[in-house]
């Protein structure tokens, strides 16, 4: 009898040992698995833009999971260089840069547009994106004092959080489209002059014909180094939107993250104008 309760005991033992085993390993994996801690840069950047209860940003970045969290990773929002922006190079974009974003989507890509989505739904997804990308934006700057060898604090967030605000609450960053000359033909015979010669010379990377084939369209490549193909124009599909005001913009303003540069410096408004008639006159009617 005495043998067969020792047996039990050892028995009961070996049981619950196994099962803390169990849980040590299963605590183990759960460790392992879980996300790393944020670095400090995102964390104080997060402190000086938090987001508040009850905020439209909250409702966005409620919006944001159900509608955008399928295909875009986490972080990829605080990118604050989007490509199709009405600002010029090196800015940010502005809210109503990215309303029409989530509005028209990226046509050409598995990026849909969302009009039939409430508009409270869409403001408030607009303006998440927006914070996202002014935490973006203090994040790196943060980043680029810490590589410096600076100790990062509170006090030299805040600081920075200004430049940043200043940066992101100029409501006058877009680019005004004056108005488009009236003879659009001729528009487009002396958009096609400066498409093919100097100084725009958009044919070396998107070719004589507008079919993206240009000299240098091989060796394109985007900020992250991955191919990046000129525009094909003769298929009519514009990313950035299809409208002439939209391709002024790509065409002053440049196409953030690509090879596509800004010729705000090089082209004036109506020079800029006749190119974007020439591109219209390659494309389908």
């Amino acid at each position: 009898m005495r043998r067969a309760r020792g047996a039990r005991f050892v028995n009961s033992c070996a049981d619950h040992c196994g099962i803390f085993l169990a849980l040590g390993a299963l605590l183990t994996l759960a460790s392992s698995c879980s996300p790393p801690p944020e670095p400090l840069s995102l964390r104080l950047a997060r402190q000086q833009f938090p987001i508040t209860s009850g905020s439209l940003e909250e409702r966005g970045a409620a919006t944001a999971t159900t509608l955008c969290r399928s295909c875009h990773e986490d972080g990829v929002f605080r990118s604050w260089r989007f490509r199709y922006h009405s600002t010029l190079s090196g800015e940010p974009p502005t809210r109503a840069d990215l309303r029409h974003l989530i509005e028209i989507g990226v046509p050409g890509t598995t990026m849909n547009g969302y009009q039939d989505q409430p508009e409270k739904d869409r403001e408030a997804l607009a303006l998440w994106l927006l914070h996202e990308a002014r935490v973006g934006r203090l994040e790196r700057l943060l980043a680029l004092r810490a590589r410096a060898g600076e100790t990062l604090t509170a006090e030299i967030a805040a600081a920075e959080a200004e430049v940043v605000r200043s940066e992101f609450d100029n409501d006058d960053r877009a680019v005004k489209c004056p108005p488009e000359p009236v003879d659009r033909a001729a528009s487009a015979r002396a958009g096609a002059a400066l498409y093919h010669g100097q100084p725009a010379l958009c044919l070396a990377c998107h070719g004589a014909t507008g079919r993206g084939d240009g000299p240098r369209a091989a060796e394109l490549r985007d900020d992250a180094e991955k191919p990046a193909p000129a525009r094909d124009f003769t298929t009519g599909v514009f990313r950035g939107g299809s409208r002439g005001e939209d391709l002024f913009r790509r065409i002053k303003c440049g196409v953030g993250g690509t090879p596509m540069p800004s010729f705000a410096a090089m082209l004036s408004d109506e020079q800029i104008w006749n190119l974007v008639h020439f591109v219209q006159s390659l494309a389908p009617r």
